[in-house]
């Protein structure tokens, strides 16, 4: 084959992976939930959990008797209900699918993973989200057969990080591109472990450094929102008469030593008992519970009208007061009957009320568009239109950036052509607005040292110092900057100077796939000053730095020359 048809192929093999790639951004953001502020939302839109609990069809299931045809059908039923997502209890008891010995986990059954596939695809298919709850105080319960290693994987660190390695990781890192995978519940009622000598009566910092680390793990492998389902509000408020906010920020980084370790929002449980002591979530808001730090969802609730006397109200209406006390979503406990609080007979009237009062808050409306569809082929007019409409963007909105978004900029990103397959990238990301506003002063300072070389300009020093300070004002500010770089060790350093720009035109693309705008810095910003600012390494070299936001305004397509004058046919 000649040289030139490989050239050919591999242009067009290169189109074609860039294609799927922003065809995979595109139809995965309208699906997958972020959270901004103390809300959820599917791309810019608004979405409510309207949910229950499916803990188990048997016991175990996963790894274990797992019925595909009960899952697929029970999902379609929950669908019928109106109903958006389901809390799932994907260990037991530690007894089935999770193997361990007294040293930690030290392994998974062998159709674990297969028959989590298979839920994940109905989850897909049917468009329902996964609570994803990966253990219970269940697991230390005596006389479970394995009890003794559960509390020993929570107490000694060592023993935690085989759950994190050998079990939690794994599982992430498989379903986080699945975006019905809406979060990672860390453990059932994990008070009852410290509070009850049956679970073990743990301490509390023993607890705290096990989730701590678990929230860690997930964060460092991937976005999605990590929470734990406590038990009872009186474990997750700081209020006078209530035990503590067990699940904070500082108490799990504190326990851990990890600043990754924290919740993304909180999950509290309520039943009757709990009343006299602090009444209900359906009485009282997150703010009055002092809990307004994060989006708060009832994880677990009475599934029937009768379990609600206390209050009382009705199921239906408990519903709408948690939507009106600024809760985020409920799900009532069980779907499928599996004690008295309630099956899909009793909840389903309540989910199919609220799915019928707030129609677009269950189902958020995303309308398809030339950049968030794309042909079954990922080859044709959405990709044209993306490069097409790509603009070089200097001035930004303040608006946050789903970490999930930011991924799968960096994701394609990596996919770009490498000589040799070297993949010489680093990519870092800054976030931090005092190290943005350091590195803007900086670049301030070092253009108003230009002054006296630019007197042929005949502007004043003020009117030159109030230029300068309004172009770097809009250069820096965007919520996140991207330094591209390349590795001065890699395999090809000599190609790294073709790789790197590479890599960032793929960048920039993937993000106004997503809709934000980027813009290629070189001397504007300095080379000199970003590595001061951001300590970066002399053994990498800096191709370019990028500001990644929403426009505050998409500037208007500059005048481009003719195709024809561009090609050369055969030769010169």
């Amino acid at each position: 084959m000649n040289t030139k048809l490989h050239s050919l192929l591999d242009f067009k093999k290169e189109i074609l992976i860039l294609s799927i790639i922003l065809g995979s951004v595109i139809s995965t953001y309208s699906q997958t939930i972020s959270i901004k502020g103390n809300e959820f939302y599917v791309d810019s839109k608004r979405i409510w959990l309207n949910g229950v609990n499916t803990p188990w069809n048997v016991w175990n299931d996963f790894g274990g008797k797992f019925d595909y045809n009960w899952w697929n059908n029970h999902f379609q039923i929950l669908k019928n209900n109106g109903i958006n997502c389901s809390r799932i209890w994907f260990s037991c008891d530690g007894n089935g699918a999770v193997k361990t010995d007294s040293k930690g986990v030290t392994g998974m059954s062998e159709t674990f993973f297969k028959d989590c596939d298979s839920l994940f695809a109905i989850a897909k298919r049917t468009g329902i989200y996964i609570d994803a709850t990966m253990m219970s105080f269940d697991h230390c319960k005596s006389p479970n057969v394995a009890f003794q290693n559960w509390r020993n994987i929570i107490t000694d660190k060592k023993a935690s990080l085989t759950y994190i390695n050998n079990y939690l990781v794994p599982f992430v890192n498989r379903y986080k591109e699945n975006p019905y995978l809406f979060a990672i519940d860390l453990c059932n009622e994990p008070e009852w472990i410290s509070e009850d000598a049956k679970d073990g009566k743990l301490p509390v910092k023993s607890l705290q450094q096990f989730f701590g680390l678990c929230a860690a793990a997930v964060h460092s492998n991937s976005i999605i929102p990590v929470t734990i389902g406590s038990a009872c509000i009186k474990w997750n408020s700081d209020n006078q008469g209530y035990a503590g906010n067990y699940w904070k920020d500082a108490a799990l980084e504190a326990a851990s030593g990890d600043p990754k370790a924290y919740l993304d929002f909180y999950c509290i449980h309520y039943y009757g008992w709990i009343h006299k002591y602090f009444k209900s979530p359906f009485e009282m808001s997150p703010a009055e519970y002092g809990i307004n730090d994060k989006p708060v969802i009832i994880e677990e609730s009475p599934g029937k009208d009768s379990g609600l006397k206390e209050i009382p109200m009705t199921l239906v209406q408990a519903f709408e007061s948690a939507f009106l006390k600024g809760y985020q979503g409920n799900m009532p406990w069980t779907s499928n009957g599996v004690d008295e609080n309630g099956d899909i007979t009793t909840v389903g009237v309540a989910t199919l009320a609220f799915k019928n009062n707030h129609p677009e808050l269950v189902y958020p409306p995303v309308a398809p568009t030339a950049l968030n569809s794309c042909p079954k082929s990922c080859s044709g007019e959405s990709f044209w239109n993306v490069v097409q409409s790509r603009r070089s963007v200097r001035k930004f909105k303040p608006d946050s950036i789903p970490e999930k978004d930011i991924r799968k900029i960096l994701d394609a990103a990596r996919m770009a052509p490498t000589s040799g397959n070297q993949q010489p990238w680093k990519f870092l990301v800054i976030r931090d607005r005092n190290k943005i506003n350091q590195m803007k002063e900086a670049c301030i300072g070092q253009a108003l040292g230009y002054y006296n070389e630019q007197n042929e300009q005949k502007e004043t020093k003020e009117e030159f110092t109030n230029r300068v300070k309004k172009v770097f004002e809009d250069y820096c500010s965007a919520p996140v900057y991207i330094i591209v770089l390349t590795d001065n060790n890699s395999m090809y350093p000599d190609y790294n100077h073709w790789d790197g720009p590479l890599a960032a035109g793929y960048l920039m693309l993937a993000a106004r796939a997503l809709g934000y705008g980027t813009v290629f810095i070189t001397d504007a910003i300095s080379d000199k000053i970003t590595k001061e600012v951001f300590k970066i390494p002399d053994t990498y070299t800096r191709v370019c730095i990028t500001p990644l936001g929403i426009p505050y305004e998409w500037p208007k397509t500059p005048p481009k020359k003719e195709l024809e004058e561009f090609i050369i046919n055969e030769k010169f």
